[in-house]
């Protein structure tokens, strides 16, 4: 009755004694959360069926080498590699050329100069085959390029030890250091040929060359490495390097 009626007059009473709070007129807390919250969504992207697409940095993303200090340092690194392999293939030539290796056995075999020659330039052929292998970007193609660079370094210290030292059992480890060199050579090859990506198949010309030269150094050796591996260089100084690739969107 009448006593009902006095309590809801009181509780409209009260409800208009309250203060109201207009959409614009927003405590200063208030504002900064928004705001908050407005930077956060342009940070981490759009929203949409419960996946998050994050905006993910620049130096990120799976892309040739961008501008300034990092595409600076990029062809730094470029040149580097390739004056590295002409190296190699100016040493094999020299080699070849000022020795004239035969398939007797001469006296300037035997010679500390050119043994130490020789081995240097088959220990550099073991650092370039691995950084020639990178240029392709493909992990299984740089782990199969470490087992003709194995090779070529046992090769190198065989060489020491069967003509430098003059130790005739090492010319059995020297054969076996040729045919892991021979046969990583030739598996890379096929590596690059069958999986490389367009062009890049092109590029396993350059362990078969090099496979090739190894088999006829004496007749042409010097000549084919150093044709294959300034070819090697000229690929370095095109290929542009690659950046680590972004990270997976993430659920929420």
């Amino acid at each position: 009755g009448s006593s009902s009626k006095t309590v809801i007059g009181a509780s409209l009473s009260r409800f208009k004694s309250l203060p109201l709070r207009h959409p614009g007129a927003g405590s200063a807390d208030d504002s900064d959360r928004v705001s908050q919250a407005n930077q956060s969504d342009d940070q981490y992207g759009r929203e949409g069926g419960g996946l998050v697409t994050r905006d993910f940095p620049e130096d990120l993303r799976l892309e040739p080498e961008g501008t300034g200090e990092t595409a600076s340092m990029g062809i730094v690194v470029r040149v580097l590699r390739a004056a590295f392999f002409i190296f190699v293939g100016v040493l094999f030539f020299v080699h070849w050329l000022v020795v004239r290796p035969s398939y007797e056995v001469s006296a300037s075999q035997s010679e500390w100069t050119y043994v130490l020659g020789f081995s240097a330039a088959i220990l550099a052929l073991a650092f370039a085959i691995p950084m020639f292998a990178r240029l392709l970007d493909e992990r299984s193609v740089v782990r199969v390029s470490l087992v003709p660079a194995a090779g070529a370094a046992l090769a190198s210290l065989a060489n020491i030890l069967e003509d430098g030292l003059q130790l005739g059992w090492a010319f059995y480890g020297f054969v076996v250091s040729a045919a892991i060199i021979d046969l990583g050579l030739l598996t890379l090859a096929l590596m690059i040929a069958f999986g490389g990506r367009g062009g890049h198949r092109f590029l396993a010309l350059i362990p078969a060359a090099t496979m090739a030269a190894i088999m006829f150094y004496v007749i042409a050796g010097g000549i084919l490495m150093l044709a294959t591996w300034l070819a090697a260089a000229l690929a370095a100084l095109v290929i542009p390097a690659r950046r680590a690739a972004p990270a997976t969107p993430t659920l929420t």
